[in-house]
């Protein structure tokens, strides 16, 4: 594969980040979580900025994508758990589907970013 050419591996998860980004608007927007409203300004904008970083062929980018994944898996938990607390019930059920999406969706972004043709790209081989 030439250098330049970028990998549908790339392509799937630079897609998959921005539909993980839309899952969340749709989240906080639609199911209008008191704890969760002021938080998804700076969260599009990085993700988005994290997405374009990641199409420009910067190697960083997917790495910080995976810090800041982990990051928030330990923040959903603790997010499922205040829910649980403040007595959400089907809100924090459905809240809990919405998450479960947007971090499989994310899994997989992570899963591609790191493929071996993914790699190659990165690296310029």
């Amino acid at each position: 594969m030439p250098t330049d050419e970028r990998p549908h591996t790339v392509i799937i998860a630079t897609w998959l980040i921005v539909g993980s980004v839309a899952l969340s608007l749709m989240t906080v927007l639609f199911m209008r979580l008191p704890l969760f409203r002021w938080s998804p300004g700076g969260y599009v904008v990085i993700m988005l900025a994290l997405g374009f970083a990641i199409w420009a062929r910067q190697n960083w980018a997917r790495f910080v994508f995976l810090i800041l994944f982990l990051l928030g898996l330990v923040a959903l938990f603790w997010a499922r758990r205040v829910l649980g607390q403040l007595g959400l019930g089907q809100l924090g059920a459905q809240f809990g589907v919405m998450s479960l999406l947007q971090t499989i969706m994310q899994v997989v972004a992570l899963g591609c970013l790191f493929a071996r043709s993914s790699n190659e790209w990165f690296r310029g081989n």
